[in-house]
C-alpha cells in the first residue's frame, strides 16, 4: 500500500494483513504499533463514515420507492390506467421500469420504463426489450406476491436480465377489477451496476 487510496481499497476488501509504505517504511527497526495502529485506524473511521452515509442514502432511497409503490398499487385497486397510475414510481431518480403480472406470473403488456434510467446499451438489449407475455411465475418476487396478497416485497438484489444493472424488485398482489394481478418495479441498487 502506497496511498489513501489503497489503504481504501485494502480495508474495503477485508485485508486482514496489510503492508507497504503508507504503513511504515523500509527500516532497520520497524515502526511500533503505536504509531501503526493510529494511522489504519483512521482510515478505517474514515472508511465506516462513508459506509454509514451510503446505507442511510439507500434506506432513505428505498423509502421513497416503497411509498411511490404503495401509491401506485392503491391508484390500480381504484380504477386508474397503469400509465397515469405508475407516474409516482417512474419519477423516481432510481426506478427503471414497472409492470403488471397476471394471477399465473404471465406479463400484461410492456414494461413502463422511466426515461430517466434508460439502458446506455440499448441496441444490445433490444430483443429484450418487450417482454409482453414473458412468465415470471418462477420468481421469487412473483411467489411472494402471491403466496401475501396486499404485502409489498422486495427481492434480493439481482443482474436484470433486460439490461447491465444489479436491481432489486418491489411486488405485490393486488385487485384490478375484482382479479388478481402482481404490480412489480425494478429499482436500481446505487453503485452496484456493471
Amino acid at each position: 500500500m502506497e496511498s489513501d487510496s489503497d489503504v481504501v481499497v485494502a480495508l474495503d476488501s477485508g485485508c486482514d494483513l496489510v503492508q507497504g509504505y503508507y504503513v511504515a517504511c523500509p527500516a532497520a527497526e520497524p515502526d511500533s504499533d503505536q504509531l501503526i495502529t493510529p494511522r489504519l485506524d483512521a482510515k478505517w473511521d474514515e472508511l465506516m463514515n462513508r459506509e454509514l452515509l451510503r446505507r442511510k442514502l439507500n434506506r432513505r432511497q428505498m423509502e421513497l420507492s416503497r411509498q411511490a409503490f404503495v401509491q401506485t398499487a392503491i391508484a390500480l385497486m381504484q380504477g386508474s390506467e397503469f400509465e397515469v397510475a405508475a407516474k409516482p414510481m417512474l419519477q423516481l431518480p432510481d426506478v427503471i421500469r414497472c409492470f403488471l403480472l397476471d394471477q399465473e406470473g404471465r406479463q400484461q403488456g410492456r414494461n413502463l420504463n422511466s426515461w430517466r434510467n434508460g439502458n446506455g446499451d440499448s441496441l444490445r438489449f433490444s430483443p429484450l426489450e418487450d417482454t409482453t407475455g414473458a412468465v415470471w411465475s418462477r420468481r421469487a418476487y412473483f411467489q411472494h406476491a402471491i403466496d401475501q396478497p396486499g404485502v409489498l416485497y422486495m427481492s434480493e438484489p439481482y443482474l436484470s436480465m433486460t439490461d447491465t444493472r444489479i436491481c432489486v424488485t418491489l411486488s405485490m398482489a393486488i385487485e384490478i377489477d375484482e382479479v388478481q394481478h402482481v404490480l412489480c418495479s425494478d429499482v436500481l441498487m446505487p453503485g452496484r451496476s456493471l
